[in-house]
Order: C-alpha cells, then structure tokens, then sequence
C-alpha cells in the first residue's frame, strides 16, 4: 500500500485504473484524473494505492466532508425528503474504491478500504453506491456498514445510489 496524491508518481496509474473500473461515467483517464485532483483539493484527503509488481492494481480515496461539496449537499438536501436523520459533521466521505478486474476477489479491496479508514480523526464515514452494485454491497455489509438510505438518485437520469454509513469511533 502507498499513499497518493496528483503529485504522485502512482497518480496516472491510479487514474487509469478508475478509467478501466467506471468505462462508462469517465471518455478518458484525463477525465478519470481530472475527478481525483477536484476531490483532492478538499481537506483531510486521503489516497491510498494498492501495488504489485510495481503496477496500481487498486486504489481508495476520500476526504472530510463539508457543505459547498456537491456530493454532501446532494445528501443533506435529499435526507428529509426520505425522512432520514443523517448527520454528516465530523465524518469522513469515502469517496471511490476500485479493484483492476483481475485483482478482484483477492481481499484487495478489503485491505484499501482498512487502509484508508485506519487512524482517521472523523467519528463517521460515509458512502454511496448503486443499488445493482451487488459486490460493492456485499462489501461494505461484510466490512460493518449499514445503510442509511437504501435508494436515492443524484440526478434525473442517474442509477439509483444506497447510502451507507459506519462508525470509525
């Protein structure tokens, strides 16, 4: 494991592999790249990069979250209209985790999401992820999360998005 940031030499590699996960949301791997640097501008960023043979094979991210970012503000302005009481002070936003296809299944993305959540000052993180997303479910319901809101869409033509959420303390 190794930390990242665009400064990094991991970082065209850790782009490229958010590419290859998400085809269908990013044209490039400077879009992929152009994503990370956003959320790498906000406080208390953490990137982790998982390494074999010198080679990105995953990587996990995330930040503090704060009003003004357009993932906390899409969820505090949706929670009432669920009726759901979520409380997003002091909480870390988990923001991505990716496994290179043929690493999946290998305990690797358990290990980044270990990873970046160990020793975090946040008394809360929190996720979101599409409700088909059958695996990323099942990890994160194995790793301890529980969801807050079962479905939600961002936008119009968007998936439909659980949000998930755990205790660091």
């Amino acid at each position: 494991m190794a930390t990242f940031t665009p400064g990094s030499p991991l970082f065209a590699e850790v782009a490229e592999v958010f590419r290859a996960t998400w085809p269908d949301r990013f044209f490039s791997t400077s879009d992929a790249a152009a994503r990370i640097r956003q959320h790498a501008c906000y406080d208390g960023f953490r990137g982790i990069a998982a390494v074999s043979a010198g080679h990105v094979i995953g990587f996990v991210y995330g930040y503090t979250n704060a009003p003004g970012q357009w993932w906390y503000d899409q969820i505090v302005q949706h929670a009432p209209r669920l009726s759901v009481k979520l409380n997003l002070a002091d909480s870390f936003a988990f923001t991505e985790l990716a496994v290179a296809a043929s690493w999946r299944r290998h305990g690797v993305g358990q290990r980044l999401h270990d990873a970046v959540l160990r020793d975090l000052p946040h008394r809360y993180t929190v996720l979101s992820t599409q409700t088909d997303n059958v695996a990323a479910l099942a990890l994160y319901r194995h790793l301890g999360w529980d969801v807050l809101i079962p479905g939600m869409r961002f936008d119009g033509n968007a998936p439909d998005f659980a949000i998930l959420g755990k205790a660091l303390k």
